[in-house]
């Protein structure tokens, strides 16, 4: 029944009520006062008093939470008035007041329509929040509450709660003295100037600029400028002309005159960096351009494969970089909304990123968090060269010569990651054979013993839709069953009860410990890693690992629970922890593969039945 709800339940079913409305466990978590593992918790009691009205919260990979089902039953018994949540209402008084000399209780409650009382309650979080901005809450007798500290502070107080982010994009402001149509009129005003001047600007980072020029003319508005503000080291003069231009297109627009140091303050505290559509172009900061590039070498060592050879590639990451590190020094926080797709796309990229988040804290003393990790991912992905060599396959083939070597041409097109080296009549297998493939792809079946390649057949290699069903195949065959099994072994494979996800990694790290060669040190860099990114895909799955080199053989191992337990934000029933050398060529496509395996429900579900090893194995190789 929904009346058994708490308030906090039914607050989140109203925000996902909302129309196309999308949210991470993060952002309800900071919606609602709560930890993302909480509201985990929140929409598995809320799907279990869902069933009767033919509804549920569902999680989209890479999205978010979104109700499913016909929502206006939902709509009438939640109606009636229910109060927003308590942080919400913390903000709104926090706001009230940063916009008032002073204001008595009385006041404020008729302003807020909250009781005398439940403000009386509410000022001791009030004053909890300020402190974390070096603000304070002071009141004097018959003048009332007002807000203590410097305007620099309260403008980044404002940042953080006059803002609404859904997947990183600015949808409306809490601002007292702004409405949402003259919001827009900033948003168009900026970014009609920027693609005037042929700049492009990240859509994360627009937001940084749309932020501080909203808190700009809002606080200008209320007689309160920011002062002096020194001009960043950092900046460049075509930059300033950039955020002038904007600000004084904007002060037409909406009647506001800004002063001098109004430009200085969006310009520093956005983090403001433009550029055109040539990359070659593009202005970096040499010292951190220099790092980036050590960087690439020392990836190139420790992977063995030549890395961040692309100068574009190397240059746009090193423009983030310095943006990310502004960000980091103003204390500027915005989610990332695509981070739980990154981790599940880009594992290998994932280490990597936060291996260089290690080193620019070592370097520059900055810290970076997860969400920003997740962009330096993405980064490093498109830096990183291709996993070794392609595959060697040939193609038997029983149409005419004309037909078949358009078959190969159309293939190789196709199928970007084999090289085929030939393709021959079905009679003439023994001279195939002599090819040195990997595997055959034949039209037809052929008999071929245990120690030639294994054998994909595709009998319609005519059709539009071959390379597809081949791409399939090949990595059915080969990948799962020729190279991620062979990195499971039977002593490394356990069914087991466990309270939470790292007395998980400890069972398994124990397993491998006894047949991998690995030292004590191991667990700590697992636990280390896990505690950096927390691992759990979605699906029932979490896959922990580390990967470096070292005197010890990669290996897998694999533990499936009696029942499932809340591992950070997911619920997980299958674990793998693999334990990867660095020096293992093998590694990278397999992490890529085992991650791909697992987003198939219907190979969990499989692999979460098997009782042993052997139907383990078993549910991996069905096709």
């Amino acid at each position: 029944m929904i009346s058994t709800l708490t308030q906090k339940q039914q607050q989140l079913l109203k925000y996902l009520l909302r129309p196309g409305s999308l949210f991470t466990a993060e952002e309800l978590a900071k919606r609602l006062d709560t930890s993302a593992r909480t509201v985990v918790r929140y929409v598995n009691t809320i799907n279990d008093n869902l069933q009767e009205y033919g509804l549920q919260v569902a999680l989209k990979r890479g999205q978010g939470y979104c109700l499913e089902g016909n929502t206006e039953e939902l709509r009438a018994l939640l109606a009636g008035g229910q109060p927003e949540d308590s942080a919400w209402r913390v903000n709104q008084i926090i706001l009230t007041l940063l916009y008032r000399d002073s204001v008595t209780i009385e006041q404020l409650s008729e302003l807020l329509y909250m009781s005398v009382s439940a403000l009386n309650k509410m000022t001791v979080t009030v004053r909890e929040v300020l402190q974390n901005y070096d603000l304070a809450l002071s009141g004097r007798p018959y003048y009332g509450l007002f807000i203590e500290g410097s305007e620099k502070d309260k403008r980044t107080l404002l940042a953080d709660i006059g803002f609404e982010y859904r997947h990183a994009r600015l949808l409306n402001v809490g601002i007292p003295n702004l409405n949402q149509e003259e919001f827009a009129v900033i948003d168009r005003v900026a970014f009609a100037y920027l693609e005037q001047n042929g700049l492009v600007v990240a859509d994360l980072d627009l937001n940084y600029l749309l932020v501080r020029m909203t808190i700009s003319l809002s606080r200008c508005r209320a007689g309160q400028g920011i002062g002096r503000i020194p001009i960043p080291a950092s900046s460049s003069l075509h930059h300033y002309r950039i955020v002038r231009g904007i600000m004084e297109e904007l002060g037409e627009a909406l009647d506001v005159r800004f002063p001098e140091e109004e430009y200085l303050y969006v310009l520093t505290y956005s983090g403001f960096i433009g550029y055109d559509f040539d990359l070659a172009e593009m202005k970096v900061d040499q010292e951190i351009h220099v790092f980036v590039k050590n960087f690439m070498k020392e990836m190139s060592e420790f992977t063995g494969t030549p890395y961040g050879q692309d100068e574009n590639a190397a240059r746009a990451l090193s423009v983030h970089l310095k943006m990310l590190m502004q960000r980091a020094h103003l204390r500027q926080t915005f989610p990332n909304p695509v981070i739980e797709q990154i981790k599940s796309d880009y594992p290998v990229e994932m280490n990597y990123a936060i291996f260089l988040a290690r080193r620019v804290e070592e370097h520059f003393g900055v810290q970076i968090n997860e969400d920003e990790i997740g962009y330096l991912t993405v980064h490093l992905g498109v830096c990183q060269p291709p996993d070794g060599a392609k595959k060697k396959a040939v193609i038997l083939c029983n149409y005419g010569v004309g037909t078949s070597q358009m078959i190969r041409e159309r293939m190789q097109t196709e199928l970007t990651d084999i090289h085929i080296v030939g393709v021959y009549p079905v009679h003439y297998l023994s001279m195939a054979l002599r090819k040195g493939a990997d595997f055959i792809i034949s039209a037809v079946p052929v008999e071929m013993d245990a120690k030639t390649p294994p054998v994909i057949v595709e009998e319609n290699l005519l059709g539009v839709h071959a390379a597809e069903r081949l791409k399939e195949k090949i990595w059915k065959q080969i990948s799962i069953r020729d190279e991620l099994i062979s990195f499971l072994k039977r002593d490394c494979f356990i069914r087991l009860q466990a309270a939470d996800r790292f007395e998980i990694i400890e069972a398994l790290s124990g397993l491998l410990k006894k047949t991998h060669r690995l030292d004590d040190d191991m667990l700590e860099t697992v636990v280390h890693r896990e505690l950096a990114s927390a691992t759990d895909i979605g699906n029932l799955v979490a896959v922990p690992h580390m990967l470096q080199k070292g005197d010890f053989i990669s290996g897998i191992a694999v533990g499936i629970l009696d029942r499932p337990v809340l591992w950070e934000k997911e619920m997980v029933q299958l674990v793998f922890l693999a334990c990867f050398n660095q020096a293992d060529a093998r590694c990278a496509p397999v992490f890529r593969t085992l991650y791909k395996l697992v987003k198939s429900r219907e190979i969990v579900g499989r692999m979460i039945e098997a009782e042993d090893f052997d139907a383990f194995l078993q549910a991996l190789k069905t096709d």
